[in-house]
Parts: structure tokens; sequence; C-alpha cells
């Protein structure tokens, strides 16, 4: 009797162990499959975030203040219709990116940056240190967010300044 028991006890918790492993194999089953149903979604995000990202830098760079608001205006648009599909950093960045761009006009608009003027021109505009480090992080984690190998050189992204 005790070996039957004892059998059955056996029985019954190699039932639960393998219940579990389904349960938990079909879960991550699950998991794979939401991702591989979002991944174009989420590929197409970071190349939009991406492509956004380098044209506000060029704006930056060389464009005016009107195009630059207009611009942050629609990334910050942008990006509450599409961060679901960025990594969190690349999402994180990105925000970041158009507050320290707003923060940065400001700065420029009320001349807490001397030496320049109130427009934006390509001869003289400086960015502040404390503001290049998040106007410049998507650069890096944007094409880290996909996650695919390198299929060829990448693009030199010119430091701000002289």
């Amino acid at each position: 009797m005790k070996t039957a028991i004892i059998g059955l006890l056996g029985v019954l918790l190699g039932a639960l162990i393998t219940s579990s492993v389904i349960f938990i194999s079909a879960q991550q089953d699950r998991k794979q499959q939401l991702a591989m149903a979002a991944l174009p979604e989420r590929l197409a995000a970071h190349q939009e975030a991406y492509a956004i990202w380098w044209d506000i830098y060029d704006i930056i760079r060389d464009g005016d203040s009107a195009e630059l608001v207009k611009s942050v205006v629609a990334a910050r648009e942008w990006w509450s219709n599409h961060n679901l599909y960025l990594t969190p950093e690349a999402s994180k960045d990105f925000m970041n990116f158009t507050r320290a761009t707003v923060n940065q006009m400001y700065d420029w608009k009320i001349g807490k940056i001397p030496d320049v003027d109130s427009t934006l021109v390509s001869s003289g505009r400086k960015v502040d240190e404390k503001y290049s480090v998040d106007i410049m992080l998507p650069a890096l984690s944007i094409p880290a967010g996909v996650g695919l190998p390198d299929f060829g050189e990448k693009p030199e992204i010119i430091p701000f300044g002289p």
C-alpha cells in the first residue's frame, strides 16, 4: 500500500512538473509570437525615429528657429503615437532629445549662451554642453534598439560647435 501511495504521489508530482513546464513554454511561445507580429512595426518605428532625429539634428546645425520648433512639436507628437514600439532606452533618449532641444532653444532665445544671436545660423550657433549628450544619445540608442547586425559603414556624426 505504501508503495502504491508513493507511486501515486510520484505520478502526481510528475504531472504537476509537466503541466508547469507546458504552461511556461506556452507563455514564452505567446510572447515570442507577439514579438514577431510586432517586429515590422518596431523596425519601422526605430527607422522613423532615427530619420526624425537626423532631420532635427540637421536643423539644429543649419536651420532656423521656426523650423526647429515645428519639427520638435511634430517629433513629440510622433513619439506619443509610436513610443511603445521603441525599446525603453530609445524611447527615453528620444524624449530627452526633444526636451534638450527645447531647452537649448530657450537658452538661445533668452541669450544665456554668449556670442550668439536669436536665430539659428550655421556660422555661430553653439550647443551648450549640458544639452549635447541628450541631443546626441539617440544616434546610438535608436539603431541599437533594432538589434540588427551592421551592414556597412555608419554615417559620420559631426559634433556641434565650430
